[in-house]
């Protein structure tokens, strides 16, 4: 069985929806305490994969 991370996903949408393109907000790692912005689902990701192979960056 493979160890559960915990990751916490605020997502907001920009109150000018012309601006409003994409996915805007921030993600926290609950292991390291760290929280850093994204905005959209790419840099989600990476964010995710670099916080899971230690790199963190």
């Amino acid at each position: 069985m493979w160890p559960m991370e915990t990751f916490v996903v605020r997502i907001w949408q920009p109150a000018d929806e012309a601006t409003a393109a994409g996915l805007h907000g921030t993600v926290e790692y609950v292991r390291s305490a760290t929280s850093r912005a994204f905005s959209g689902s790419d840099e989600l990701l990476q964010i995710i994969e670099s916080e899971l192979d230690g790199t963190g960056r």
